[in-house]
């Protein structure tokens, strides 16, 4: 069937029949444009990662890890304003490394509706406030550190506290002493201490078993996600160091009375670091892994990964997750926030919806079921291989096509940061404008004072490429906007976009990941992918697909999952040329149900469900 979704007018059908989405919706596009502060920084690079987002007498808070000294609080979930740790607070915030400095790392943060309470990796204070806005906190009490811990707290008011590392595991607190409850721990997933403990245990899930292979793949090179080339591997015997998972980031979600332990997996060191799900009757167990496992992943397109993720509802009921994104070129833990519709199918299974989840997004003012509606704003990125100019380029690793290649792990760079350089993309014809996101890029920055962290720049548009309009003056810009996204009140037709540069942050050169441009192309949506073959290898977790692909696609999204009407994960094949794919993510046990759906720049067309045997 043939999708027109990234269509303004069905968009504004959508709104007309569902009140709770405004006629102009608010829209914000992942990864979420904080300034990652990082107090961590390896080359410059930006960091944040292993968030929460707790929602507080209606306002919410978001927490992760090594965000300078503090935390954020917004009133729409696109506005973010920062709030540090008053000073007799930050001492007790976080752990203490060797130099002093308190490192604030993976927080665990939740609510009895009275106070929000907080602790981080490796502390021993569990801290509460009635006033986040204040900054300030009070020690509640020291208590066991723990790794990478979650707080929960059930409806019948008892607080629990999951944790682990390679492993995870459930304890409760007592809610008015915080003494751990004895007897209480629940090892739900065994302690893996090497390579040969995995195999041994055999678990269907295939990501248990990619952390070393995954960890070999430089993910810049085209078909890099295409893992047939390191299943021996993910197959090779023997105890094998530093192969093992990384189970890491627990979370505990209650849902009809049905508990929900997600943990990531497999290294937040690659595209495939995501969020398997295991599910029980009861808080203490057992555990039984979800057969629709993971829960969250995000494969493909501008930036990638879905793990060490935080569940919560808005003030209107609906689910979200706000998750890990991986980019790890100037370090390893070069990361950044995402925020994605979530939430449970009739049959209770829970999903994240990331499909082209780099897109804009509509941030809903009323309930909204996202199994059943896409908050995708409606609009295709229009960028991808177009033709672009700079005023000057550092060197042949940084070219100008690299800032529209959708690729967030490269870049263009000029050779300054001086005011007036400039970078330029044309679309090959007027195409509808509806939104821009200007990704900036860490070159050569320099550690320098906050005041000196910020971007200013001037973004410009033409039909012809002589006479410009200015669709956004940021040149008195004091903030860092690492991905600036800016959405237009009203439609532009361009060909020509420009930024001009003003000021670049910490001395750093001028340099753009990718000008991405959100709109409506002047075509149809493209012909439909077919001949959808999909095999499975040995181990059946490995899988390989292959189609005939589509003569006008930009690119394809193959959807699965265990049931026709829950094809809630996806993986996303960027070139309309590619007609294969192999994989290592799927559970062993399972039987899949497929669907191939191609895209371009004026919308996407999709296929037709099959499914193979086990």
């Amino acid at each position: 069937m043939r999708s027109s979704f990234l269509t303004w007018a069905l968009l504004g059908l959508l709104f007309s029949a569902n009140p709770s989405i405004a006629a102009q919706p608010l829209t914000f596009c992942n990864p979420i444009n904080l300034d990652y502060g990082s107090i961590e920084q390896t080359n410059g690079s930006r960091h944040g990662a292993d968030p929460v987002i707790v929602l507080f007498k209606n306002r919410y808070y978001l927490f992760d890890t090594w965000d300078r000294y503090g935390y954020r609080v917004s009133d729409d979930l696109v506005h973010w304003v920062f709030i540090p740790f008053a000073a007799d607070t930050l001492p007790l915030a976080g752990s203490t490394d060797k130099d002093g400095r308190v490192k604030i790392t993976a927080p665990a943060v939740a609510t009895d509706g009275h106070y929000l309470y907080y602790t981080t990796f490796a502390n021993k204070n569990l801290l509460r406030t009635a006033d986040p806005d204040s900054g300030k906190w009070e020690l509640v009490k020291t208590i066991a550190p723990e790794s990478d811990p979650a707080l929960f707290f059930d409806t019948d008011g008892k607080l629990y506290e999951s944790g682990g590392m390679n492993e995870n595991h459930v304890r409760q607190l007592d809610a008015r002493t915080f003494e751990e409850v004895k007897n209480s721990r629940l090892q739900v997933i065994p302690i893996y201490k090497t390579f040969a403990d995995v195999l041994a245990a055999r678990p269907p899930y295939g990501l248990f078993y990619g952390k070393h292979a995954y960890q070999t793949v430089k993910w810049d090179e085209p078909g890099s996600l295409d893992t047939g080339k390191i299943l021996p591997l993910m197959r090779a015997d023997g105890d094998g160091k530093g192969k093992e998972p990384t189970q890491e980031g627990s979370w505990l979600t209650k849902y009809r009375n049905r508990y929900y332990l997600q943990n990531a997996v497999p290294d937040t060191a690659c595209p495939w670091y995501s969020d398997a799900v295991w599910e029980a009757d009861a808080v203490n167990g057992p555990y039984k892994l979800a057969d629709y496992s993971p829960a969250a992943m995000k494969v493909g397109g501008f930036i990638n990964s879905t793990g060490h993720s935080c569940l919560f509802q808005d003030r209107y009921g609906n689910w979200w997750r706000v998750t890990t994104m991986w980019i790890g070129v100037l370090g390893g833990f070069e990361r950044r926030i995402g925020l994605f519709p979530a939430g449970f199918d009739a049959r209770g299974r829970m999903f994240t919806r990331t499909e082209l989840g780099d897109y804009p997004i509509v941030v809903p003012s009323g309930p909204v079921d996202a199994n059943k509606t896409s908050l995708l704003a409606g609009w295709s990125v229009l960028s991808p291989g177009a033709a672009a100019t700079a005023s000057t380029t550092l060197d042949d690793k940084h070219t100008p096509a690299r800032a529209t290649d959708e690729n967030v792990r490269t870049w263009w760079s000029a050779r300054t940061g001086d005011p007036g350089e400039w970078f330029q993309l044309d679309l090959g014809a007027p195409m509808t404008i509806r939104a821009i996101q200007v990704n900036f890029a860490e070159q050569n920055t320099q550690q320098n004072p906050e005041s000196d962290d910020y971007h200013a720049y001037r973004l410009l548009a033409s039909e012809d490429g002589k006479t410009w309009q200015t669709l956004a003056d940021k040149s008195a810009n004091k903030t860092a906007v690492p991905h600036d996204y800016i959405p237009l009140a009203k439609p532009v037709k361009a060909r020509f976009v420009k930024v001009e540069n003003v000021h670049s942050p910490k001395l750093g050169k001028f340099a753009i990941r990718d000008l991405r441009v959100f709109g409506e192309g002047n075509g149809s949506a493209p012909a439909p992918a077919t001949d959808l073959q999909v095999k499975r290898l040995d181990p059946a977790y490995n899988v390989s697909f292959t189609w005939k692909p589509s003569a006008t696609a930009d690119g394809y999204v193959i959807r699965y999952g265990v049931a026709p009407d829950a094809l809630h994960l996806n993986l996303q094949v960027q070139g309309g040329k590619n007609d294969r794919l192999t994989v290592s993510c799927l559970n062993a046990d399972v039987k899949y149900f497929y669907r191939i759906d191609a895209y371009n720049k004026n919308g996407l067309t999709e296929g037709k469900v099959t499914s193979t045997a086990q």
